[in-house]
């Protein structure tokens, strides 16, 4: 799967002037469900056979079926975002605690133009990253096929730039949500043992001395501390070991 970008960009201007016809003419979220799976399938070779559609979940002792499921994404669609919202991230909070989800699945609340993306962090619906209007980011092509990557990860055989390492593995990314999420999860069954303590007193220690304070030291920090140092080992690995990695 490879997205070349002057595909993109024609195919991501094309949608966007469907996809705000739709919007304007009311149509039905199944239409307007078509149309972003035919743009995801023609901008990024993406396999009509790699997205469910219709999948069928039972959680909260509550049945409903997911819109789209494509790897780690949960789409739900809505005809009026504003009026539909509060129902739309309860139908992602019931399909991201489904055992038919993965556990560190994201959701996707969208009426074709507006995107917001949720997580379920502690059994509650949290927004990962801030609103995006594709009418306003398509006017930067290169920030748009970004943002999509970012959670798509279709690109192959490109050389990262800081825009691009920022978007896919910064504070604000999925990829931190979720990574962050895993270690908090780590870390609160590991508090009690004896070399986690230890990690976290020697970290804190020498945070100690850079700021002259114990009282920086937070779990929080602690943990956004790890997902940077884990980081930054592996990409020290595939650059030492010259591995062509692609997600």
């Amino acid at each position: 799967m490879a997205a070349t970008f002057d595909r993109f960009v024609e195919e991501l201007r094309e949608y966007v002037q469907s996809a705000e016809t739709a919007r304007r003419a009311k149509r039905s979220h199944d239409y307007r469900r078509h149309l972003f799976l035919a743009f995801l399938q023609k901008a990024f070779e993406i396999e009509a056979k790699e997205i469910d559609v219709e999948k069928g979940v039972k959680a909260l002792k509550l049945r409903g079926r997911i819109d789209a499921l494509f790897r780690d994404i949960v789409f739900e669609f809505k005809r009026d975002l504003e009026a539909e919202r509060e129902t739309g991230k309860g139908e992602l909070r019931k399909y991201l605690s489904s055992s038919e989800v993965s556990g560190h699945c994201f959701g996707v609340l969208t009426d074709g133009i507006t995107f917001e993306v949720y997580a379920l962090r502690d059994d509650r619906l949290t927004a990962v990253d801030r609103p995006v209007d594709l009418k306003t980011l398509a006017e930067d092509s290169h920030a748009a096929l970004l943002w999509f990557d970012s959670f798509l990860f279709s690109q192959r055989d490109v050389a990262p730039k800081s825009d691009d390492v920022v978007r896919r593995f910064g504070a604000g990314s999925a990829v931190f949500s979720a990574a962050s999420a895993q270690l908090e999860d780590m870390f609160a069954r590991l508090s009690d043992d004896g070399s986690t303590q230890t990690k976290f007193r020697e970290w804190n220690s020498l945070l100690a001395k850079v700021y002259g304070s114990r009282e920086v030291g937070t779990i929080e920090l602690f943990i956004r501390h790890t997902y940077l140092s884990t980081l930054a080992k592996v990409f020290a690995y595939l650059v030492l070991s010259k591995v062509n990695y692609a997600p």
